[in-house]
């Protein structure tokens, strides 16, 4: 198993009807970099359309300004690493303490998903709204995950 490099980011959505953007500020141990995701859902649920790109500093903080007022940075941390031929991230919310999300990145929506035994699934989320980060940058995870 290969780790790629470990990430910090802060970020901050903008966007529209039918589509999800966001921006990054990533902090890795060779330094910052920004970056701009804009996601356009698609027919399929699970399926969105991503382009990404590189944005200056200046360009981080001009969209950081016009975010919706009510959305708060979330920060985490992101462990990379590809296993039995997916990309595997882990992110674990410093803005959120005490939420870990696996997400898997796959080549198709038919690609089979194969999970390290030393990962064990608690919740599956894929599908379920409170997780996506929009609602995160709204929520605080007790709003989220009630007590038990």
């Amino acid at each position: 198993m290969a780790f790629k490099d470990s990430k910090r980011g802060r970020g901050g959505g903008v966007g529209g009807k039918g589509r999800e953007s966001r921006i990054r500020r990533i902090y890795t141990g060779g330094g910052t970099s920004y970056v701009h995701t804009v996601k356009t859902l698609t027919d399929a649920p699970l399926v969105r359309v991503e382009g990404e790109r590189n944005i200056t500093e200046s360009e981080y903080f001009t969209l950081m300004q016009k975010r919706l007022p009510e959305l708060r940075q979330i920060s985490k941390a992101r462990v990379s690493f590809g296993y039995k031929g997916q990309l595997l991230e882990v992110d674990i919310f410093n803005s959120h303490p005490g939420l870990v999300i696996l997400e898997i990145e796959l080549a198709t929506k038919t690609q089979a998903i194969i999970l390290p035994r030393y990962i064990p699934p608690i919740r599956e989320v894929t599908e379920d709204d409170r997780f996506k980060n929009a609602n995160l940058a709204r929520l605080r995870l007790c709003d989220i995950i009630p007590r038990i």
